[in-house]
């Protein structure tokens, strides 16, 4: 009997599998929120953003939170695609991948 070859199928990295991730990381984010206990000697950010009008407080929470993730997946993009793809010949780093180790780095490390 002849031996079969598996082949290995490369299943991209797709908009849909970081759009679950980040859906994650925003409802963990807002549960721990939700149950921290208030320090009234201590105002923080949050409570300031939150003070006025909660709503475009969280908004904002989120958008700005979504922009740093946007950010940090093109530095890691174009770091990998610099450095280490020329330093150790690996394969360019698509924007996808590069969102989501970031969005899996925010998953492990909260």
């Amino acid at each position: 009997m002849p031996i079969l070859k598996r082949k290995k199928m490369r299943l991209p990295i797709t908009s849909l599998f970081n759009a679950v991730l980040i859906m994650f990381i925003i409802i963990r984010a807002t549960l721990s929120v939700m149950v921290q206990p208030i320090n009234s000697t201590t105002n923080s950010y949050l409570s300031i953003l939150l003070a006025g009008y909660p709503t475009t407080g969280f908004v904002a929470m989120l958008i700005i939170a979504l922009a740093i993730i946007m950010w940090s997946a093109h530095l890691l993009q174009i770091f990998w695609n610099r450095f280490f793809a020329d330093m150790f010949s690996l394969r360019d780093l698509e924007y996808q991948e590069a969102l989501a180790i970031i969005l899996m780095i925010a998953v492990i490390i909260p």
